[in-house]
């Protein structure tokens, strides 16, 4: 539970703790199509009815697509990058048997 503080600061945390937990409940109960229209509206800067999102719209759009994905697999995730593979490694030298020995192994 939160302190209570004479200055008013205890009733300030209350509220701001109420509404996240009601955020984190909206950005659970998100459906597809719900969560597609937010990433959609972040990525072009406007709604699905043309309308431009404001600087801070698109801050809160972009933080419940995160709470959102942070239930999805980490490669299922915007931004996701798989780790790099070396490019630049040789190939595995195969051990090649010298023709006298595969010749002597054959008639024996």
């Amino acid at each position: 539970m939160i302190a209570s503080h004479s200055d008013g600061s205890g009733l300030n945390l209350r509220l701001l703790w109420v509404l996240f937990m009601d955020f984190l409940k909206l950005v659970e109960s998100l459906t597809s199509e719900a969560y597609d229209a937010l990433k959609r509206g972040v990525e072009l800067g406007k709604w699905p009815d043309g309308r431009k999102l404001t600087s801070e719209q698109k801050q809160i759009c972009m933080q419940a697509i995160m709470l959102h994905e942070q239930r999805k697999p980490s490669e299922d995730r915007s931004g996701f990058m798989p780790k790099k593979k070396n490019c630049f490694k040789p190939p595995r030298q195969q051990k090649i048997e010298p023709p006298s020995q595969v010749i002597a192994s054959d008639n024996a």
